[in-house]
């Protein structure tokens, strides 16, 4: 819920008959060029993966930026996991002038 309660948030729900498969949850940040989508959450059930659902809820996002006159959409993901690859199959590039920094505090 914390995701939806944003202001600016963005989202699609893919189902199959009444099964939730599938989601992306996003919302319209402010940038240094203007607003960009942000993916902050997504993703197809395991038994409905590599059948194009995933791709299919990227064009919708890709679709509403460009529609909206947003010039990228942008995420967050694990190096080495699976999530990369296919956000590379999807055309997504690490950008090397970035890095995602943390900081524990105990």
């Amino acid at each position: 819920m914390e995701i939806a309660e944003n202001k600016r948030f963005l989202g699609y729900t893919l189902w199959d008959n009444e099964e939730l498969i599938g989601a992306v949850f996003c919302y319209l940040k402010t940038y240094y060029n203007g607003s960009v989508v942000f993916i902050e959450e997504m993703w197809v059930s395991p038994d409905h993966q590599r059948k194009g659902y995933g791709v299919m809820l990227m064009e919708e996002i890709e679709k509403y930026a460009k529609e909206n006159g947003i010039p990228s959409v942008t995420l967050l993901t694990g190096k080495g996991k699976p999530s990369f690859s296919f956000y590379e199959r999807c055309g997504y590039m690490q950008l090397e002038y970035l890095a995602f920094m943390h900081k524990r505090i105990e």
